[in-house]
């Protein structure tokens, strides 16, 4: 969170506060500097507007918005929701494994 006097800002608002304005618009609201709102976006993972952005929506372009990517939490909940297969592929060939691996795959293949 980021917090500016009474008012503190999630992610997800810190995110959208910093693809609807300038950094120097939101800053002034905020009362904090831009070197702060850029480490804040660094250590909460919120990407900005990359330079020039603003020059091309006042020209009338619609650049991309980068979406906010998904945190550590959420990458990792979202990898411990997929299952995991109940069998697993083994090696046709020993070639390349330690002998002792190799020996393991012999006897997993001969069912000992």
């Amino acid at each position: 969170m980021i917090s500016s006097g009474a008012k503190e800002l999630t992610r997800e608002q810190l995110y959208e506060k910093v693809w609807s304005a300038p950094t120097t618009h939101i800053v002034a609201e905020l009362g904090i500097s831009d070197v702060a709102l850029a480490k804040r976006c660094k250590k909460l993972n919120v990407p900005k507007p990359s330079l020039g952005y603003w020059a091309k929506v006042a020209a009338g372009q619609m650049p991309e918005k980068v979406p906010l990517p998904p945190t550590t939490n959420e990458v990792f909940v979202q990898a411990a929701e997929v299952p995991l297969p109940k069998t697993l592929s083994l090696p046709e060939t020993t070639n390349q494994l330690h002998p002792m691996a190799a020996e393991l795959l012999r006897m997993l293949k001969a069912g000992i």
